[in-house]
């Protein structure tokens, strides 16, 4: 074994020392010959280096010119340079090519500064939304090449290209007649772009343009070569700058433009004696290498056969390139595993949040130590908004880009007119205020904002009771009238109960709706809503839901084709605005107004008036029939007939309806109590029927309704 490791080894050093002696025999040949040839081949090389710039630098104009291109061939490029929409349309596509040009100026590293320019009305268009005066624009150029505004280029009649002033470049692309798009270039970074010096490590070049003026240089060092070789003589070859001997090549090209390369001889000499260095070390390297993969074959030939069989059947490729290949397959699954595990967890953080502040929860320790370690002390902050209509305009989701934007701060959707926000108590109170007065008092007329603001807390796991806080001081808020938005800051305005509609006044709605004319509704309701100074959000809600109730006893107890369904306040509690309450409510007691039969019997009459004067008693179909003088079997078939509903239905809804009233006025009395009260003695019988009209027990009624 040890004899054939001996006879292996001195096989590859005597290949190796034969690869030598050939290696150095070449490598001698090619000295003589570089330096046979080096004025002939310099030449040559040069002016392809030459060439390769001009391809370099046409492959980028095109390339600008087509982007360009592709630029103005968009919409509001179009509709915003031909200036022919009205002034408000052409601010608002204004802003969409100013928010192009921004694009463009980032894609173009050698863009300083880039316009859109307008003939028609003489105005420049710039990113960061600014549409300013011609004069304004060329004064400014000016002021920055230092020259006077006179000497500035016209760019009412300029052709597609680049334009020299001064030393300062511009590129200018026409669009029709409607105007141009104008870069300011910053050369020496064009010159990088367009791989120019990115060549040319040991050249130094010159552009020139049409008037023979430098558009763009390497390097100051060339344009003093330059400037030398037009003093001598324009035609030398070889130039003598600084006691350096340099070969001078000049292209001109079909534009006007000219490429001067100039290189230091003893650089290239230099050069070629290094490149052959450098084919010598790589030889070595070479030979090295194959000696490495004959000594370690053993260790080469079982990494094959394992690669191959990971390989799929039939697919050929560098085993190593597919080792490389897998461990960047599985970094990347990795790198995005983990990317979805914290996103997934951010996501399930604000899920946490949502659920445990609807559902008046705890949150767990881990995300209160989340949050406390990102905010410390912090307050909250609820805000509704809504306008007459209805709507939220959109508005919610500017406030959150306000708050985030201003203010360190995490937003909550608590339902679509109201959001709450945890804002860091960095920000103090005064801070906040400001930041509110100088957003809300710029909102539409028809909206109103209610918000309210919680005391600092530095507690997560009390964070329920901070948001109710800021909530209760959001639905206290006063009704603003001066203003558009209200704030609370503490409890002094806070009432116990919500004030409610008197009996009396409900008793009037029920009889303006059912005799009365749409007049009649219109000033009950203006009455309710507006009579008063002193009246709060919630103050509107808790009237807003009496008068839905009475609604619902309407329906029940009358005859009318109108259906639960077609009344809008029945199917909306989300009102936070009290005109947009008053024209929901009037709408729909308009149309039980309207709907409602106004031909009413003597008969019918007196049987549901002696039903709602004699709910709280024992009341059968016997006992009724009994008073009026008819038989059971008439009275049942009557009555549905003339009322459109069952007289024993009919006698639950309104014991349902009253037991509401009771429910909401008398917190203290018992269920029991409540169930006597409306003629039920049996208290399962009452909850199960309750339940079957509202959808909840009584004690669950008594809590909504608080929580209201």
């Amino acid at each position: 074994m040890n004899q054939k490791k001996r006879t292996v080894f001195q096989q590859v050093l005597t290949v190796n020392m034969i690869l030598s002696m050939i290696f150095l025999c070449i490598y001698t040949l090619n000295y003589i010959y570089v330096n046979y040839k080096f004025n002939q081949e310099n030449e040559k090389y040069s002016r392809q280096i030459l060439r390769t710039i001009e391809q370099n630098y046409q492959s980028e104009s095109v390339r600008l010119s087509t982007f360009m291109e592709m630029c103005v061939a968009d919409r509001s490029f179009v509709l915003a340079l031909s200036n022919k929409l009205p002034a408000k349309l052409f601010v608002e596509y204004g802003k969409e090519v100013s928010e192009k040009l921004s694009m463009i100026q980032y894609s173009l590293p050698y863009a300083e500064n880039i316009y859109a320019y307008i003939k028609s009305n003489q105005k420049f268009i710039l990113p960061q939304y600014a549409i300013v005066d011609k004069e304004l624009i060329i004064a400014e150029l000016a002021k920055k090449i230092n020259i006077e505004a006179s000497e500035m280029p016209d760019f009412d009649i300029l052709d597609n290209g680049f334009y020299t002033v001064n030393a300062v470049t511009f590129y200018v692309y026409n669009y029709l007649d409607y105007g141009s798009i104008i870069i300011i270039v910053n050369t020496e970074r064009f010159c990088e772009i367009s791989s120019i010096n990115a060549m040319l490590p040991i050249y130094n070049v010159v552009i020139l343009d049409k008037d023979d003026c430098v558009f763009a240089t390497s390097s100051e060092e060339a344009l003093l070569i330059v400037n030398n070789i037009s003093q001598e003589n324009d035609s030398l070859k070889y130039v003598t700058y600084n006691d350096e001997r340099y070969s001078v090549f000049r292209e001109d090209i079909a534009n006007g433009y000219s490429f001067i390369l100039t290189v230091k001889t003893s650089i290239i000499q230099q050069q070629q004696q290094n490149n052959l260095i450098l084919i010598a070390v790589g030889v070595f390297l070479f030979i090295g290498c194959l000696l490495m993969i004959y000594l370690n074959s053993n260790i080469y030939r079982p990494l094959k056969t394992i690669t191959r069989k990971l390989m799929p059947v039939g697919e050929k490729g560098n085993e190593i390139d597919f080792i490389y290949g897998k461990m960047n397959e599985i970094m990347k699954e990795n790198l995005k595993m983990q990317n979805q595990i914290s996103s997934h967890q951010k996501v399930q953080a604000d899920i946490e949040l949502n659920y445990a502040l609807l559902l008046k929860q705890e949150i767990s320790d881990d995300l209160a130590k989340h949050l406390e370690s990102q905010y410390g002390q912090y307050r909250m902050v609820s805000v509704a908004v809504q306008n007459q209509v209805g709507s939220g305009d959109d508005m919610l989701s500017r406030i959150d880009d306000y708050f985030m934007d201003v203010m360190e701060c995490k937003s909550m959707i608590i339902d679509q007119f109201v959001h709450a926000y945890i804002i860091s108590a960095v920000h103090d109170t005064p801070q906040i205020l400001s930041t509110i007065d100088q957003y809300f008092t710029t909102i539409k007329p028809n909206t109103l904002v209610f918000i309210g603001i919680s005391d600092r807390s530095d507690d997560f796991k009390r964070i329920n009771e901070v948001y109710q806080q800021s909530s209760e001081r959001m639905l206290n808020n006063i009704i603003p009238i001066e203003r558009r938005y209200a704030i609370t800051l503490d409890d002094t305005s806070i009432k116990s109960v919500p004030a409610r509609i008197s009996g009396e006044i409900l008793n009037t709605v029920t009889k303006h709706t059912l005799n009365g004319t749409a007049q009649d509704i219109q000033e009950i309701f203006e009455h309710i809503f507006f009579s008063e100074s002193n009246i709060s959000l919630q103050d509107c809600k808790s009237f807003f839901l009496q008068l839905s109730g009475v609604l619902m006893s309407l329906i029940s107890q009358n005859n009318t084709v109108i259906d639960n369904s077609d009344l809008k306040s029945l199917q909306n509690d989300l009102v936070y605005n009290p005109v947009f309450m008053y024209y929901l409510l009037l709408e729909d007691y308009k149309k039980i107004n309207e709907g409602t039969s106004k031909t009413y019997t003597s008969l019918r009459y007196e049987i549901i008036n002696y039903i709602n004067q004699h709910y709280m008693d024992a009341l059968s179909l016997d006992s009724i029939s009994a008073v009026f003088g008819i038989t059971p079997v008439y009275l049942s078939s009557w009555f549905k007939k003339n009322t459109g509903i069952n007289i024993s239905i009919f006698i639950t809804n309104i014991r349902m309806e009253k037991a509401k009233e009771l429910l909401i006025e008398n917190r203290h009395v018992k269920i029991t109590e409540i169930a006597a009260m409306v003629g039920i003695p049996g208290t399962s019988t009452f909850i199960r029927q309750f339940k079957n009209y509202t959808g909840c027990t009584p004690d669950q009624y008594r809590q909504l309704t608080q929580d209201r």
